[in-house]
């Protein structure tokens, strides 16, 4: 298994996730920060976000574009 940590917008997340070359992904133990975020619609997204990292089951390269599926989520990830 292998670190993540990062920014959900305006918390911080951590924990641990395990891939495969196949496409599997799994992360477990994720925590994130609980600071209340003042700009309208933040904390839903951050939720979202987190949500869809706790249920991801597979990854792919899409146009240059990192995807995460499962759970019926699909996260689009690009560089800015």
């Amino acid at each position: 298994q292998s670190e993540a940590k990062g920014n959900a917008g305006c918390n911080s997340f951590g924990g641990s996730y395990a891939s495969d070359l196949s496409g599997g992904l799994q992360f477990a133990e994720l925590v994130h920060t609980e600071m209340y975020c003042i700009e309208p619609g933040v904390m839903e997204q951050e939720k979202a976000f987190l949500d869809a990292l706790a249920a991801a089951e597979q990854y792919e390269f899409v146009d240059g574009r990192l995807q995460v599926s499962g759970g019926g989520m699909v996260l689009v990830l690009s560089q800015s």
